[in-house]
């Protein structure tokens, strides 16, 4: 099968490369159409692009390079990975007029603009990794073929590697959050008793005290702060995940890290309470299981090697593309 993936690179953690990567294992020929990586001249990026949205000249630009691939590689399927911020209902109608299936995956919970809910009946499947937003797809927006898939870890990208003690130096700590500022999470955090090692965008405006000690962190490092951590905090971002989770909860564990994550359903779900996964469902209760946790490192070393184990058989990213891959046959 030939599959174009539209998606943007910029603050996935390369997850679109992986999907692509399993996706091709299986006997498809994928295609990648970056939207962040294309077009790159200064003139593009201050006229076109706002984020991970385009601008009006900016997806016309879009949909003549799709319609090109098209043409080129006699593509069956379009996957718009991550968020439709760029595709308008006209332009997934003209792609559809080519018989080319169209499958959404949609990782942020991203309708909130006019053309995103009026995209939602161009799908042939929409494929979700938070359960909140099923019943809105399937009952107040009539969609059908709605799955919400969960299963991302990477062992070959995140394993457990051997840190120097200059490199447990730098990326270190007794607690540690990799994430970018949503107020959520600056808000928990200002109400902890501790105060963790934190690494991301979008920090500089918040009013914690140890906002000058934040720093951006290169992505392919994040193994480093994950195995020299004695607790890696897991909070989700904003809105942008109600009943699920981030790709904390498979690349920790997979580094042999622990974790110790805000509560969600979807978590739970998965992970036994206190056997395979940690949680909290307030400031108060996490500076008590970061006390207990911090004391205690063959209890967190079990806990963390059972999550580990239930990951590893069940919810690898192979295992989630495999899936994705029926679906596809379907179509």
């Amino acid at each position: 099968m030939n599959i174009l993936m539209v998606t943007y690179i910029t603050g996935t953690g390369n997850y679109p490369l992986y999907t692509a990567d399993e996706l091709t294992r299986l006997d498809n020929t994928v295609y990648l159409l970056p939207t962040d990586l294309n077009n790159q001249s200064k003139s593009f990026q201050k006229l076109f692009r706002r984020g991970r949205h385009l601008g009006q000249i900016g997806r016309r630009i879009l949909k003549r390079q799709i319609h090109a691939y098209l043409s080129a590689h006699q593509i069956e399927v379009l996957i718009v990975y991550g968020s439709n911020y760029f595709l308008s209902p006209g332009s997934l109608r003209s792609i559809k007029k080519r018989g080319v299936k169209i499958v959404l995956f949609e990782g942020n919970l991203s309708f909130g603009q006019k053309f995103q809910l009026e995209a939602i009946p161009f799908y042939d499947w929409i494929i979700v990794s938070d359960s909140y937003i099923v019943p809105f797809l399937r009952q107040m927006m009539g969609h059908t073929h709605v799955v919400c898939l969960t299963g991302w870890g990477v062992p070959s990208a995140f394993y457990p590697i051997e840190v120097t003690d200059d490199s447990r130096e730098e990326y270190g700590a007794e607690v540690s959050f990799i994430g970018k500022w949503f107020s959520n999470r600056e808000e928990f955090l200002k109400s902890l008793n501790t105060s963790p090692k934190i690494w991301g965008g979008g920090w500089q405006h918040s009013s914690l005290p140890n906002k000058g000690d934040i720093k951006y962190l290169d992505p392919s490092k994040k193994s480093l702060v994950y195995c020299s951590s004695n607790i890696n905090l897991h909070l989700r971002p904003g809105n942008q995940q109600i009943n699920g989770f981030s790709s904390r909860i498979w690349e920790v564990p997979l580094c042999g890290g622990f974790i110790l994550s805000e509560w969600s359903k979807d978590l739970l779900d998965l992970f036994s309470e206190d056997k395979e996964i940690v949680v909290f469902r307030s400031p108060a209760e996490a500076d008590t299981k970061i006390s207990h946790y911090l004391q205690r490192e063959e209890e967190r070393m079990r806990i963390t090697e059972r999550l580990r184990e239930k990951i590893m058989g069940n919810y690898l990213l192979e295992h989630t593309v495999a899936r994705i891959n029926e679906l596809l046959l379907k179509l």
